[in-house]
C-alpha cells in the first residue's frame, strides 16, 4: 500500500481484529491458564510471554496489555486479601489470649474475628477465583467475533 505499509498497519485499532490476529488474541486470553501448570507465577508469565511475542501488531499489543493488567490487578487483590486474612486471624488469636484474663471477652473476640474472616473473605475469594475465568471466556468470545476486549474492573498498570 502507501509508504510500504500493509493494510493491517493502516487499519485503525478501534476497528477490531483481523482474521490473522484472532488466533493471537485467543492465545493471549488463554495464556493465564499457564497458572494451572506453574502456580503462583504462571498466570502472569503466560500473558507476559504471549504479549511479548505478539506485540508487533497494534491490536494484539493492546489486548496483551489488557490481559497483563487484568492478571496484575487480580494478583494485587489476592495479596491484599491474604494480608487481611492474616490480620483477622491474628486478631482472633490475640482475642483468644485475652481469654486468659476474661474468658467470655476472649471467646467473643476470637469468634468475631474468625466470623468476619469467613463473612468477608470467603465470598471474595470465591468471586476472585471465578471472575477471571468469566472474563477469559468473554475475551475469547469477543476475539472470535473479531472484536477487542477491555477487561472490566482492571487497574491499568501498562498503558
Amino acid at each position: 500500500m502507501m509508504n510500504g505499509q500493509t493494510p493491517t498497519q493502516l487499519r485503525p485499532l478501534a476497528s477490531g481484529l483481523s482474521p490473522d490476529e484472532r488466533s493471537g488474541a485467543y492465545l493471549l486470553h488463554l495464556s493465564p491458564l499457564l497458572g494451572l501448570l506453574l502456580p503462583s507465577i504462571g498466570h502472569l508469565l503466560g500473558p507476559v510471554a504471549a504479549w511479548w511475542m505478539l506485540k508487533s501488531s497494534p491490536a494484539l499489543d493492546a489486548q496483551g496489555k489488557e490481559v497483563v493488567n487484568f492478571q496484575l490487578t487480580a494478583t494485587v487483590i489476592s495479596l491484599l486479601l491474604s494480608v487481611l486474612a492474616f490480620v483477622l486471624i491474628g486478631a482472633g488469636m490475640l482475642g483468644g489470649l485475652a481469654g486468659i484474663v476474661a474468658p467470655l471477652a476472649g471467646m467473643l473476640s476470637m469468634f468475631g474475628a474468625v466470623g468476619a474472616l469467613f463473612a468477608i473473605l470467603l465470598p471474595l475469594s470465591l468471586l476472585l477465583s471465578v471472575y477471571p475465568l468469566v472474563c477469559m471466556v468473554l475475551g475469547l468470545m469477543r476475539a472470535s467475533e473479531g472484536q477487542l476486549y477491555r477487561y472490566p474492573l482492571t487497574i491499568r498498570f501498562l498503558s
